[in-house]
C-alpha cells in the first residue's frame, strides 16, 4: 500500500513539474522527459517524457474531462501523438503544433539523419567502435540552465549527454558497431545546428623489437644541422643528416599498409648512431595515425620490411599494443637492464693485472656518478645520473692496446664515457682505474632486458 502510495506521489509531482514547464515553454518530448532525468532508471529520456504525458493525461480522464482537456493541449506542445489525439477526441478539434521545441529547436527529430551522416564521414575507414561528441552553440547551453533555473530543475541531465547517447545508440543500430567510451577506434563530433561531422580516427599501436645490424644509421630521422631538414647544398638537399634510419626502414611499410596519414616511433631508449643493435633486439612501438585500415596480416607485414631492410635492420615479434605501452617504454628505459660489446684503445700498454682490478670493481652492482657528457651537453640538461654497472667481464685481449668487454647495466648510462671517463665527468671510469687513457672505438648492444 505504502509503495503505491510512493508511485502516486511521484506521478503527481513529474505530472506537475512538467504542466509547470510547458505552459509558458515550448519542448518535444525527448526535452521534457530530459528534465526529469535523474527521477528514476531504466529507460530512455523520451520513454521518459512520454510516459509523464499519458499518465498525468490518463490520471486527468479519470478525474475530470475538463481537466484532461487543458492537460491534452498542453503537452499537445511536444507533439505527441497520444496527447494531440486525446485532444481531437475530446474537442473534435485538430491540433499542428508547429513551434520548434525552446531547448533542442528539433533536433532529435533528425537523430536518424545525423547517423546517416556520420556513416558517410567513416564510409572509408575500417573501424569496429565509436564515441560521439557534440558542440551545441553557447546560447543553446545557456536557454537550458536558464529554464533549470527558472523553474529549480535538479533532475536534469544536459542536451550534450542526451544527444550523443541518441545519435550513438542510432549508429549503433545502422552499422552494428560498438560504442567504447574509453578507447574507441573513430571519435565523431557532430556540430550543431549545421549537423557537420568532424572524425578522429584513433592511432594503431604495434609493437616489436629490430636489430641494426649496420653502423652509422640513427634510431629516427635525422635533420640536417646546416638546413634543419629544408634542404640545402650540405645535404644534398635531402634534409637528413643521415641517409636512412631504422624508423625510415620500417616505418613506411608500415603506413602504406595501414594507410596512415603519418606515423611516430617511440624506441625503448636508443643505441647511438655508430653503434649495433643486435641480439635479440631493442623495443620499439610504432604508431600509425589516422589509419584508414585496422587489420593487417603482421607476419606477411613483417616479411616485406626485412626484406626491404636486408642487410641494415630486421625485425621480430610484430604484434599489435595500444597507447599504454608507449608511456611503459619511456618511463622504464631508464631501469632496463643492457649488455654491450666495447672494443676499447689504450693510449699506453695494457695492464692485465688492472683488468683483473677493473672486472673486480665492477661485479657488485657499482654506481657511477655521470655528469651529462660533453658530447650531448647541446642537447640535454647538465645534470649529475646515478647509474649502475652490474658487471664487465674482459672477453679478448686484441693486441697490446686493445682489449673487448662485455658491460652488463642500467639503461640510460652512457657506455662510452663510463670507458674513457669524459674528463673526469664519469666517475669510475676504466681510464681511471686502468690509469690509462682509453677509448671505445666500437660499441654493440648485446641485449635489451625490457618485458614488451
Amino acid at each position: 500500500m505504502r509503495e503505491k502510495r510512493v508511485a502516486q506521489d511521484m506521478t503527481n509531482k513529474t505530472s506537475k513539474i512538467a504542466l509547470n514547464i510547458l505552459k509558458n515553454n515550448v519542448l518535444c518530448t525527448h526535452c521534457l522527459g530530459r528534465q526529469l532525468a535523474l527521477i528514476g532508471s531504466g529507460t530512455t529520456n523520451y520513454e521518459r517524457g512520454s510516459a509523464v504525458i499519458i499518465s498525468t493525461i490518463m490520471n486527468h480522464l479519470l478525474e475530470d474531462e475538463e481537466k484532461a482537456i487543458k492537460s491534452s493541449k498542453i503537452f499537445s506542445k511536444t507533439k505527441h501523438s497520444y496527447a494531440i489525439e486525446t485532444y481531437k477526441k475530446l474537442t473534435g478539434e485538430e491540433l499542428t503544433p508547429t513551434e520548434k521545441c525552446r531547448l533542442c529547436e528539433g533536433i532529435f527529430d533528425k537523430i536518424e539523419l545525423i547517423a546517416k551522416r556520420a556513416l558517410d564521414a567513416v564510409s572509408d575507414i575500417e573501424f569496429e567502435t565509436f564515441l560521439f561528441g557534440s558542440s551545441f552553440p553557447p546560447e543553446w547551453l545557456v536557454r537550458e540552465e536558464e529554464l533549470w533555473t527558472e523553474y529549480g530543475i535538479t533532475t536534469s541531465e544536459s542536451i550534450k549527454g542526451h544527444f550523443n547517447r541518441e545519435v550513438g545508440k542510432k549508429f549503433s543500430e545502422i552499422t552494428g558497431k560498438e560504442f567504447d567510451r574509453k578507447k574507441p577506434d573513430v571519435t565523431l563530433i557532430v556540430h550543431i545546428p549545421d549537423i557537420r561531422i568532424e572524425r578522429y580516427v584513433s592511432s594503431i599501436f604495434l609493437k616489436a623489437r629490430y636489430r641494426k645490424l649496420v653502423r652509422n644509421i640513427p634510431q629516427t630521422r635525422w635533420p640536417c644541422n646546416e638546413c634543419d631538414g629544408i634542404g640545402c647544398e650540405a645535404c644534398n638537399y635531402t634534409g637528413k643528416r643521415y641517409p636512412t634510419s631504422v624508423e625510415e626502414e620500417i616505418s613506411p611499410l608500415v603506413v602504406e599498409t595501414f594507410e596512415g596519414k603519418d606515423s611516430k616511433f617511440h624506441g625503448a631508449g636508443r643505441e647511438d648512431v655508430d653503434a649495433l643493435m643486435l641480439g635479440s633486439g631493442r623495443p620499439f612501438v610504432i604508431e600509425i595515425i589516422s589509419p584508414k585500415k585496422r587489420h593487417a596480416d603482421l607476419e606477411e607485414l613483417t616479411r616485406k620490411i626485412n626484406e626491404k631492410a636486408k642487410g641494415k635492420v630486421e625485425i621480430t615479434r610484430l604484434e599489435y599494443t595500444d597507447k599504454d605501452l608507449v608511456r611503459a617504454l619511456k618511463e622504464n628505459a631508464s631501469q632496463a637492464v643492457k649488455t654491450y660489446r666495447a672494443k676499447i684503445y689504450c693510449e699506453k700498454p695494457i695492464d692485465k693485472e688492472r683488468l683483473k682490478i677493473l672486472e673486480k670493481k665492477f661485479t657488485d652492482q657499482q654506481l657511477i656518478k655521470q655528469r651529462t657528457p660533453n658530447r650531448v651537453s647541446h642537447r640535454r640538461a647538465d645534470l649529475i645520473r646515478h647509474k649502475v654497472v652490474y658487471s664487465v667481464k674482459i672477453d679478448d685481449i686484441l693486441n697490446q692496446q686493445e682489449f673487448v668487454a662485455i658491460i652488463e647495466c642500467q639503461g640510460g648510462l652512457y657506455v662510452k664515457e663510463l670507458i674513457s671517463g669524459d674528463e673526469g665527468r664519469t666517475k669510475p671510469s676504466f681510464s681511471e682505474l686502468l690509469d690509462n687513457n682509453c677509448k671505445c672505438v666500437e660499441l654493440d648492444v648485446l641485449d635489451v632486458k625490457e618485458k614488451i
